[in-house]
């Protein structure tokens, strides 16, 4: 697996898979190589089986905090491959890890979407965290997951006001994937089209858009924002 030549590596890989459970304590050692191929390659591998235990989750998940980007990434992606599974153990690990490890287990609860709707009534007080990513790793998530996130609504039209902008941008792009079940929020969608920042604006009107005819009470603003100085608003 630490191999220099990438098809070995591969090929290895491959071998282990179509090995299953017997290769499976390897793996999950090769985890916590000194070798960044090999971690990768383990990451793949064990993302790759068709029905992993609790124990592959559990690895995965503590590997989440590996310091190589390369790693963890295709750790998450692995988490996400597994799915549904992988979503009640990511999170009970969110309540029990830093600042860090916190965002990249959103991230990949995010990255699974529907399937981790177990995770919208956690991810929900995520959107009340001091600091800024988390809180904007959030309302990305919930938005992600969509309609199955809808009882996030009052949390995501608190969020409309968040002194962040980014947060302010996904919380208005949340409600627009979530559908309309958001349409309550409409008054305070169209205020938010004469936000000072563009890429709220933009997010804004995207949502409307999605809201469809529930967004007619926004109609006059939207009207007016196509006079907007920022040619991505407009066309949104």
């Amino acid at each position: 697996l630490h191999d220099s030549n990438e098809k070995v590596r591969e090929q290895a890989r491959y071998a282990l898979v179509r090995a299953k459970k017997k290769a499976i304590p390897l793996l999950l050692r090769s985890l916590r190589s000194r070798y960044l191929f090999t971690r990768i390659q383990a990451a793949k591998a064990l993302g790759s089986l068709s029905k992993p235990s609790d124990q592959v989750v559990l690895a995965l998940i503590s590997a989440l905090r590996d310091k190589k980007r390369q790693v963890y990434w295709q750790v998450s992606n692995a988490l996400v491959n597994i799915g549904e599974k992988a979503a009640p153990s990511l999170v009970k690990a969110l309540r029990r890890t830093n600042v860090k490890k916190q965002i990249r287990i959103i991230q990949t609860l995010g990255d699974i979407g529907p399937k981790a709707h177990t995770a919208v009534f956690l991810l929900t007080r995520y959107l009340y965290a001091k600091e800024n990513n988390l809180r904007f790793y959030a309302a990305k998530a919930l938005g992600q997951i969509g309609p199955k996130a809808e009882k996030a609504i009052p949390e995501l039209r608190r969020s409309l006001q968040d002194k962040d902008s980014g947060v302010r941008a996904y919380a208005a792009e949340a409600l627009g994937k979530i559908g309309p079940s958001s349409s309550i929020a409409v008054p305070q969608l169209a205020s938010l089209l004469q936000d000072n920042d563009s890429e709220v604006r933009k997010a804004v009107a995207k949502t409307l858009q999605q809201l469809g005819s529930h967004a007619r009470p926004a109609l006059p603003l939207l009207i007016r924002a196509l006079r907007d100085e920022n040619s991505f608003v407009v066309n949104s």
